[in-house]
């Protein structure tokens, strides 16, 4: 996950900007949060990380249970301006990345294929009452 800060005129931040405030001392009252269901950070963000050249990366190991869900990051310094900045929900999705057959798949497959039995005895024997 990559963000990206820049101030009202669309300027990247400038280099070592706290994410929690001026300093490192200024993350207790700015608490950085980002959480998603599924997903568990190799470094947990904290109010401490800069931004360098206006960016600051996090790399999460995504879970296996598919389904789409909301990534939650709050960034309280940012958000607490005179822009009345909020919390921000970014969607995302897991999918597997197997090529096995789903539950649903196979069973739909089986409803197809006794369909085609029913349909294949009621030919058999509409020939045999002839």
């Amino acid at each position: 996950m990559t963000i990206t800060a820049k101030d009202s005129a669309g300027n990247l931040t400038n280099d070592f900007v706290y994410l929690g405030g001026n300093t490192t001392g200024d993350g207790a009252t700015n608490p950085v949060s980002i959480a998603g269901a599924y997903m568990t950070p190799l470094t947990a963000p904290s109010s401490g990380d800069i931004f360098v050249s206006g960016v600051k990366k996090y790399k999460f190991i995504v879970g296996s249970t598919e389904g789409s869900y909301q990534l939650a990051i709050d960034l309280p310094k940012f958000n607490n301006t005179t822009y009345s900045q909020t919390a921000i929900t970014v969607p995302y999705t897991i999918k597997s990345g197997s090529t096995a057959v789903s539950n649903a798949e196979v069973l739909a497959a089986i409803v197809k294929l006794i369909a085609s039995i029913n349909k294949q005895i009621r030919a058999l024997q509409k020939s045999l009452k002839r």
